[in-house]
C-alpha cells in the first residue's frame, strides 16, 4: 500500500503500532542488565561469560536483519513481522526458565533473530507510509520511542530482580512481545508498495547497490559508533556501580533511568535544533562535544578513585548529546533508498548491530575496577565517529 493510498486513520494506527514495537529491541538488553551480577552468581559463571548474553543477542540480531529485509521486499511486511515477533516470544519463554548459561544463550539467539523482524519492518513500514518532512519527523519520533527501552527497562528490571529474581525479566519480555504479536496479527496493515521477486541474483545486486553507497555505509558506521557508547555502559556499568560502588540492582536501575532520560531529552531537543541549524552542523558540533567530554572523563578517572558523580555526570552529558545527534543520522539513512526500503533498513540495522556486538563482546573483557577502561573506550569510539563524519561531510 503506497503512502498516498493510506487513510489518516490507517496512518495513525500504524504510527501507534510502530511506536509500540520499536522499544522491544532495546528492552531485550536493557531490562536485565541490573541482573548481570546476580545472573553470574546464580548460573555459576564469570562476569565475562554472563556478559556474552549481550553480544550473542546482538550478533543474532545483526545477522538476521538482511534475511528479514529480503523477505520484506519479496513477501511484504506483515508475514516476516508476524514470524519474527512470534520467535521472540518463544525465545523469551525459554530464557525465563533457563537454568544454565548454555540454555540462556540459545534463548538469546532466538530472541536476537526474532527481534530482527520488528526492527527491520518498523523502519521499512515507516519508509512505505510516510515521505518528505513527515518521514523525518516520524524517524525522530521513532528514536524517541526507541529510547523508552533504555529509560524504563532498567528501572523495571532492577525492581523485578530485587523482588522476583532475574528470570522475571524474561517473563516480562514474554508478556510484552505476546501483546505485540497479537497487535501485529490483527491490526498491522500491509504497507509494501511493490513486491520484488525473490531471485538470488537480484537480491545480491540490491545488496551490492546499497552496501557500496558511500553515504550509506559511512552513515551506518556513525550510527554503530554512537550506539556502542550506550552498549559499553550496559556491559561495564552494572559491575562498576553495583560491585564497585555498592549499589543495589534497583538503585542501579534508577541510575540508568536518568541516563535513558538523557538520551530521550537529546531526542526531544533535536526537534528544536533542526529548526535553527543545518543537520550537518548539529552532528559535527555534537561529536566534537562528546569527544571532549570523553577526554575529560578519562582525565578524571586517571587521577581519582572510582566515584559515582565523576562516572555519571560525563556519561549523562554524553547521552544527551548522543540523543541529539543520532536521529539526524538515522533519518538521513532511511531517505537514501526509498525504492528498496526493506533491504536498506535491514542492512542498516545489521551492519550497525554487528559492529556493536563486536564492541560489546570486547567490553566484557575490560576491567570494571575503575572507570579508566570505560573512558578509554568512549574516547576511541568518539574519535572514530568524528573521523567518519568528516569523511562523510567531505563527500
Amino acid at each position: 500500500m503506497r503512502h498516498s493510498d493510506m487513510t489518516e486513520s490507517q496512518k495513525t494506527i500504524l504510527k501507534l503500532l510502530i511506536l509500540f514495537g520499536v522499544p522491544l529491541s532495546g528492552a531485550g538488553i536493557d531490562i536485565f542488565i541490573p541482573s548481570l551480577p546476580s545472573m553470574s552468581t546464580a548460573l555459576g559463571v564469570t562476569k565475562s561469560a554472563v556478559s556474552l548474553t549481550i553480544p550473542i543477542y546482538l550478533l543474532a540480531y545483526g545477522l538476521a536483519q538482511p534475511v528479514f529485509g529480503t523477505l520484506a521486499d519479496s513477501f511484504g511486511r506483515r508475514l516476516p513481522l508476524i514470524f519474527g515477533t512470534g520467535l521472540f516470544v518463544l525465545g523469551s519463554l525459554i530464557a525465563s526458565g533457563a537454568d544454565t548459561l548454555e540454555i540462556l544463550l540459545f534463548a538469546r539467539v532466538l530472541q536476537g533473530i526474532g527481534v530482527s523482524g520488528p526492527a527491520v519492518l518498523t523502519k521499512a513500514s515507516l519508509t512505505d507510509a510516510f515521505e518528505g518532512e513527515e518521514r523525518m519527523r516520524m524517524a525522530n519520533t521513532m528514536t524517541i520511542a526507541w529510547s523508552v527501552g533504555p529509560v524504563m527497562s532498567p528501572v523495571l528490571g532492577g525492581y523485578l530482580q530485587e523482588y522476583y529474581g532475574w528470570n522475571s525479566n524474561f517473563q516480562f519480555l514474554t508478556l510484552y512481545s505476546s501483546l505485540l504479536f497479537l497487535a501485529v496479527l490483527f491490526w498491522w496493515p500491509e504497507t509494501a508498495p511493490d513486491r520484488v521477486p525473490l531471485r538470488p541474483k537480484a537480491v545480491l545486486t540490491s545488496y551490492r547497490r546499497v552496501l557500496f553507497h558511500r553515504e550509506f555505509y559511512l552513515s551506518v558506521a556513525l550510527l554503530g559508533l554512537l550506539y556502542s557508547v550506550m552498549i559499553v555502559f550496559n556491559v561495564l556499568g552494572p559491575f562498576l556501580i553495583q560491585k564497585g560502588l555498592g549499589f543495589t540492582p534497583s538503585e542501579f536501575g534508577r541510575v540508568v533511568l536518568w541516563l535513558g532520560l538523557a538520551w530521550f531529552l537529546g531526542n526531544l531537543s533535536n526537534k528544536r535544533w533542526v529548526r535553527s541549524f543545518p543537520r550537518a552542523q548539529i552532528i559535527r558540533t555534537g561529536l566534537i562535544s562528546m569527544l571532549s567530554l570523553a577526554f575529560l572523563m578519562l582525565g578524571i578517572a586517571l587521577v581519582t578513585p572510582l566515584g559515582f558523580w565523576s562516572l555519571i555526570i560525563p556519561t549523562f552529558l554524553l547521552f544527551i548529546i548522543g540523543g541529539t545527534v543520532f536521529p539526524n543520522i538515522w533519518g538521513r539513512v532511511l531517505s537514501i533508498f526509498p525504492d528498496a526500503a526493506g533491504t536498506a533498513s535491514a542492512l542498516m540495522g545489521s551492519l550497525m548491530i554487528l559492529g556493536v556486538s563486536v564492541v560489546s563482546a570486547a567490553a566484557g573483557f575490560l576491567s570494571a575496577d575503575t572507570a579508566v577502561h570505560l573512558s578509554l573506550t568512549y574516547v576511541f569510539l568518539l574519535a572514530t565517529a568524528l573521523s567518519t563524519f568528516l569523511k562523510l561531510d567531505r563527500s
